[in-house]
Order: structure tokens, then C-alpha cells, then sequence
């Protein structure tokens, strides 16, 4: 009987700590006030980064950018909190393009707790200035005799110059060959325009002026760009497929270590995978009903991909209309812009849109197709009526 008696002590016992454990705890928080979304940066300036971390058995606080750490807090106020305010200045060096920031905090064991949401920045490229070379002292003529001077030609009319623009867009990848194969060597923003050097053997992309690609150079896809000048007398450049070196390509004797080349995986590769898209004006589950009558429709789809290296986008109309829908087949000839019928095409990421207009009544498929940071693939299909809608009971 005493021994019963003091199991069933013992066992109260534990449940009346386990219970003081459980009131005591509190869910922890992590916020950042600053920087704001979107905020722009130049390579080589600062900015601030502000923020709180609170919470039960948060003891240290990283603080990140593009997901490497660059301060750690591991003193905590009178409150128990963690605030911090840190001015991060940005690599000279820099790409221009999306940058991350984000607070996580750790307990003893080193395991993170809590974190923030992330916040991007935009880093806009260090510009260098031109000098410009000073004017040559003019010498006096030695004698007071004044010299006719020699007829001149006529001068040559001016010829504007080859440029793109980045016109839609909020950001159009540059690479340092003509393919979406070639490495990312930067991005050219909206508004941005750049001075055209050449084009592909295909005229499907050109060589433009960019002062951190290589030898100056970058390529850019002609159908995400406009271009204005003479394109039939620009030279055609034809570049070597891209190609993964071999240990076998160097001799081991005489290879030099290459210095390390600044990271161009985007930011928003860096997170874990999310999704996230909508259509508008109308963006019903399963399917997207756009017009009725034959009425015009401008629509538009927009989404924010985390934790992908690229993404393409494709409408198609195929054949077999579910029998759900009282459609006919599709008719692509009433999709504008035409850029994405029945092909893919590259699409900007984390966050992008693709404004269209359909004219032809039928039954329409919006598919994206991505391509996650690991090699892996998944699809994002959108079914799209216009003119018509689902059979009644259906």
C-alpha cells in the first residue's frame, strides 16, 4: 500500500512541472521593420536593417542576406528580447537583382526557433564614371599672318544608334551566350535600355553592352525586349555552345585555381519551394470563366515562385474539351501578345505576369512549367473559358 502510495505521489509530481512548463511557455516571434519590400540599393552603399526576436528559449539571433549570415545577437534585453539595428553595406561588386533578408533565432541546442518572413531588396549595379580626357592646349601661331583654312568635307549625317529596351518587364535576365543554356550574368530592369553590338545567327537574341559581363558584353532575348535601329546591319556573332570543363580539360601540372566567381543563384532560389498565383479580373478554383458573349476580355496572370531556377509558360488549346465545360476548342489566332501559343517561353521569377486578351469563344489550358532549384520538375496548369461556362449541374 505505501508503495502504491508513492508511485501515484510521484507521478503528480511530474504532471504538476510538466503543467508549469506548459504555462510558462510562450510562442516565440521574429519581425523585420526594415528594410521595406522592394527597397533599392546601390552596390556599394548601405542600408539598415532593423528587427525583434522574442520568444522562449531563443538565445541567439542570426541575422542574413542572400541566406549567409553576417551578425549573430546573442545578448537579450531587460524584456528578454533581441532587438537589433545593423547598417549592411552592400558588395561594390555586386550583380544587380533581387536580394534577401531574413532573422531567424536558435536555442541552446543551435536548432532555429523562429524566423522572419523574408523581405527582398533591389540592388541596382555600381556604375564607374567615365572620365572624360581634357582638351589640348591650343599654341599660339607664331606668326601674326592670318592662315586661310582648307575646305572641309560635308559632315556625315548622324546614324542613331542599335538599342533595346526593357519595356514591360520588371526584370529581363542577361546571360553570356545567346540561350537560356548560357550562364546569368545580370538582369537589364524596366526602363533600362542598353546599346546593341550584334545578334545570334537566328536574330532571335542580341549582343548588348553591359559593363559586368564578360569583355563588357551580355546577350538579351529579342522577344522580351524592343529594339530600335538598322537590325539588318548589325554583324552576326556565333558563340560556342555552353559546356560543363572536365578535371580532364586541365593539365594538373600547370591548372591555376580560378578565383571564385560571385554566386548568380537569385535569392528567391534559396528559399523553400512555395507557390502562389491569380488571375484577374476573375480567378474562380479550378477553373477561370474570362467574358461572356463574345465580348473582348484584357486579362492577366501574376505569381510568386520561391525556391525555383526557372520557369516557362505556355497556352495551349487541346483537343478533348472536358465535358464539364458547354466549349468548343480553343483558337489561338485570338491570344495576344502570340509570344506564348502553343510554345514555352521564359518567364521572369520570383514574381512576374503575363497580361493577354482573348477574342476567340473556347476552352483554354495556362500551363507553367518549373523548374525547382534540386533538378526537379512540377507544373502549374490553369484551366480558361472564355465565352462560355460549365454545363448546368456540373
Amino acid at each position: 500500500m505505501k508503495r502504491s502510495s508513492a508511485i501515484l505521489l510521484t507521478a503528480v509530481f511530474v504532471l504538476l512541472i510538466a503543467s508549469a512548463c506548459t504555462s510558462t511557455k510562450t510562442d516565440a516571434v521574429a519581425v523585420l521593420t526594415a528594410p521595406q519590400p522592394q527597397t533599392q540599393v546601390v552596390a556599394g552603399s548601405s542600408f539598415r536593417i532593423e528587427g525583434k526576436v522574442q520568444g522562449a528559449g531563443v538565445v541567439k539571433v542570426q541575422v542574413l542576406v542572400n541566406n549567409q549570415p553576417i551578425a549573430i545577437i546573442d545578448q537579450a534585453d531587460e524584456t528578454g528580447a533581441f532587438p537589433l539595428t545593423i547598417d549592411y553595406q552592400v558588395p561594390p561588386a555586386s550583380l544587380a537583382g533581387s536580394s534577401v533578408v531574413q532573422i531567424k533565432g536558435f536555442n541552446a541546442q543551435d536548432v532555429v526557433v523562429v524566423s522572419s518572413e523574408p523581405v527582398f531588396i533591389q540592388v541596382q549595379a555600381l556604375v564607374l564614371p567615365t572620365a572624360t580626357p581634357a582638351p589640348m592646349p591650343t599654341q599660339p601661331s607664331a606668326s601674326p599672318t592670318p592662315v586661310q583654312a582648307a575646305p572641309t568635307e560635308a559632315a556625315a549625317p548622324t546614324v542613331a544608334p542599335n538599342r533595346v529596351t526593357n519595356v514591360e518587364n520588371d526584370k529581363v535576365n542577361l546571360r553570356k551566350g545567346p540561350g537560356t543554356g548560357y550562364e546569368i550574368v545580370g538582369q537589364l530592369m524596366k526602363d533600362e535600355s542598353a546599346l546593341v553590338k550584334a545578334k545570334s545567327t537566328d536574330g532571335t537574341w542580341w549582343q548588348i553592352e553591359f559593363a559586368a559581363g564578360e569583355k563588357g558584353l551580355a546577350w538579351v532575348i529579342g522577344e522580351l525586349v524592343q529594339f530600335k535601329g538598322d537590325a539588318a546591319g548589325l554583324p552576326v556573332v556565333k558563340v560556342a555552345p555552353p559546356a560543363e570543363a572536365t578535371a580532364a580539360d586541365v593539365p594538373l601540372a600547370t591548372a591555376t585555381p580560378a578565383p571564385p566567381a560571385a554566386p548568380t543563384t537569385a535569392p528567391s532560389a534559396l528559399l523553400p519551394y512555395s507557390q502562389a498565383d491569380s488571375f484577374s479580373p476573375r480567378n474562380d478554383i479550378g477553373d477561370v470563366p474570362l467574358g461572356h458573349n463574345g465580348e473582348g476580355n484584357a486579362s492577366k496572370w501574376t505569381w510568386t515562385i520561391n525556391g525555383a531556377q526557372r520557369a516557362e509558360l505556355e497556352v495551349s488549346a487541346p483537343n478533348g474539351v472536358p465535358d464539364v465545360y458547354d466549349c468548343p476548342q480553343g483558337n489561338l489566332s485570338g491570344l495576344q501578345p502570340n509570344s506564348a501559343a502553343g510554345k514555352r517561353i521564359p518567364v521572369n521569377l520570383p514574381t512576374g505576369e503575363f497580361a493577354f486578351t482573348l477574342t476567340e469563344k473556347g476552352y483554354y489550358v495556362f500551363t507553367m512549367y518549373v523548374t525547382k532549384v534540386d533538378g526537379s520538375q512540377t507544373t502549374i496548369p490553369r484551366a480558361v473559358v472564355y465565352g462560355c461556362y460549365k454545363k448546368p449541374g456540373r
